[in-house]
């Protein structure tokens, strides 16, 4: 059984009435129009398009301040950071849901490129620690620092009231998401 949102529901009806419309008018010889159907009050399609344009112009901070760095690498220095600078391979990888194999690409990579050092615990060699390096450290400063440029651009034109409605609803919306309501479409 598949559940439609009413909206979809909705869309594919008016979808529906304009294919006939299209078919009738093609069958009386009349002229075609392009037909558009504004979707840009579609607030999904905004915060998807808004978070695609931030990751961009964060990439493009941290590339203009002579670093390269992948998002998902970014997320663990910041997890790391977060933690004080060190972590169990395993809490990283509990906390951001991803496959050992996946999460040992990424850490591997990271080593190589020297933002992190892995050890082994003396008691059980299996356990691994992840600690960030100066470079590690320095890297998360151009996270930093290209995630604050873009929080300011992003809202360099709201009032003090307008940034915290912008946060208030986006913080609502997530809450909204979080309900899991998926099955009562």
């Amino acid at each position: 059984i598949y559940h439609i949102h009413k909206n979809c529901v909705d869309l594919f009806f008016i979808c529906d009435i304009l294919y006939v419309r299209l078919l009738t008018n093609i069958l009386e010889g009349a002229e075609i129009i392009s037909v558009h159907i504004n979707t840009e009050d579609k607030p999904g399609k905004a915060v998807g398009e808004l978070s695609r344009l931030i990751r961009q112009c964060i990439n493009d901070g941290i590339v203009a301040q002579g670093g390269s760095i992948t998002p998902e690498q970014g997320r663990i220095l910041g997890y790391l950071d977060r933690c004080g600078g060190c972590a169990a391979q395993k809490a990283i990888e509990e906390t951001f849901g991803v496959k050992r194999s996946s999460t040992t690409s990424i850490l591997a990579n990271l080593e190589k490129a020297g933002f992190i050092e892995r050890s082994s615990d003396s008691d059980d060699l299996r356990k691994k620690t992840v600690s960030l390096t100066e470079k590690g450290t320095a890297a998360i400063d151009r996270i930093d620092r290209a995630i604050g440029g873009v929080e300011a651009q992003l809202t360099c034109n709201f009032s003090d009231e307008e940034k915290h409605l912008f946060t208030e609803l986006l913080h609502k919306a997530e809450d909204n998401l979080k309900k899991g309501t998926w099955d009562k479409w």
